[in-house]
């Protein structure tokens, strides 16, 4: 997003006029312009979630004793976008910064291993994919 696109987006929902934006010093209107993005793509993940939902309870192919799990899967699955939604450079640089040790790199490498050694394939698969 170029800076006059920003600038749009942003005085089309608040009262400052583009002139009284452009007054403004650099660090004040980014500042801003995140917060204010922030807060409009969780209520983007918040309508798409209650949507969602809404689609999962009135879907009669589902498994009603599965529904629960479900819903509470998506749920999970929205908050944890939410939260990403909210989170500022900063914080994201911080968290990088916290995920980047020996200990942690070892971790992934290890999870890595056990996913690969855990995957099954069934007898003939490998059969089945080479064909045209």
């Amino acid at each position: 997003m170029t800076a006059l696109e920003a600038l749009e987006a942003y005085s089309g929902s608040h009262p400052e006029s583009v002139a009284e934006l452009l007054e403004w010093p650099y660090r004040r209107f980014r500042k801003a312009f995140s917060a204010w993005s922030r807060r409009v793509a969780l209520a983007e993940w918040s309508e798409r979630q209650r949507l969602h939902i809404a689609a999962l309870y009135s879907n009669g192919n589902l498994d009603p004793e599965k529904l629960p799990y479900v819903i509470e899967q998506t749920e999970q699955w929205y908050e944890e976008r939410k939260d990403d939604a909210l989170m500022t450079d900063e914080d994201r640089a911080a968290h990088q910064a916290m995920m980047d040790t020996d200990f942690m790199r070892a971790s992934k490498r290890s999870v890595e291993r056990a996913i690969q050694r855990a995957q099954f394939q069934m007898p003939g698969s490998d059969a089945i994919a080479r064909l045209p």
